[in-house]
């Protein structure tokens, strides 16, 4: 339970952020100093908050893009390799926008100090978001967005193995659906936070997107925190939007399933309705 600010606190807690970037004027900084020394809860804060400082200054100094990035990175990369030289450039390209999100998520408070750099910027992206949506989400950006790829990437029977022979089928019809442009990257068993999911992601070298299967826990369901926004193939769909995401998805019996990606609302959810009738008629096979 937080102790209630006395007059003191309240008028030296809101001069935290501009002490911090040295904003604040002489007489204001000794008196801040003074009071931090005798009140553990502001010494703590400002502890926590010059960490995560730290962090965030630390990661864009190491995802600065200095002139001649591209080019050095084109040259480096085999130029018969297409496509492993175009993602590296979409990684780079999702590294600094992160960075830039976390940085104006912290500048607006909305980013809480945290050990784990991932858990806050993924906090920092889930205001406003039915819980049912922030499952999709945070699995999204936690393994298609910041995990590291392994390299080589497997190929296309390896990506069978790795999802098991209950999604074998679902993988081949994928790629009969996508445009030709769009190829499935990888496909495996993932966990977050302790919940596992299938992932499968899809890129055309400058769109990123998951189609992501998990299991639902008791009592979880879309409930009145969303409203239907299509209906195809006998599933209800939803959709939303946050920060640079947009998540649309359906609930099964047993499984929530998730489209999400950096495409509009509108693509997202026409991608998901393109690929529904086998996508339900699969995970549903699952629940029999």
């Amino acid at each position: 339970m937080s102790v209630p600010l006395d007059d003191g606190c309240a008028r030296i807690h809101p001069l935290l952020d501009r002490y911090l970037d040295g904003e604040v004027d002489e007489a204001d900084s000794a008196e801040f100093r003074r009071h931090m020394n005798e009140c553990p809860e502001l010494a703590d804060l400002v502890k926590g908050r010059t960490a995560l400082q730290t962090r965030i200054r630390a990661a864009v100094r190491n995802s600065e893009s200095p002139p001649g990035l591209e080019q050095k990175v084109h040259r480096a990369l085999d130029s018969r390799n297409n496509h492993a030289r175009r993602w590296t450039l979409v990684a780079i390209a999702a590294s600094v926008l992160m960075v830039f999100s976390l940085t104006m998520s912290w500048r607006a408070g909305r980013l809480s100090v945290s050990s784990d750099p991932q858990d806050g910027y993924i906090a920092s992206i889930m205001t406003g978001v039915p819980r049912v949506m922030q499952i999709g989400l945070q699995q999204h950006v936690h393994c298609a967005v910041l995990r590291k790829r392994p390299s080589p990437l497997p190929n296309p029977e390896q990506t069978a193995r790795d999802v098991g022979p209950q999604y074998g089928a679902l993988l081949s019809r994928m790629r009969s659906h996508l445009p030709s442009e769009f190829r499935i990257l990888e496909a495996h068993v993932c966990s977050y936070k302790g919940r596992k999911y299938t992932h499968i992601t899809v890129t055309n070298d400058s769109r990123l997107i998951s189609l992501l299967i998990t299991n639902r826990s008791q009592g979880e369901a879309a409930g009145s925190d969303l409203q239907v926004v299509a209906t195809a193939a006998g599933e209800q769909l939803y959709s939303v939007s946050a920060a640079q995401y947009s998540i649309a998805g359906f609930e099964t019996r047993d499984h929530f399933v998730y489209l999400v990606s950096d495409m509009d609302s509108g693509q997202n959810l026409t991608r998901l309705q393109r690929l529904l009738p086998d996508l339900s008629s699969t995970v549903r096979a699952l629940e029999t």
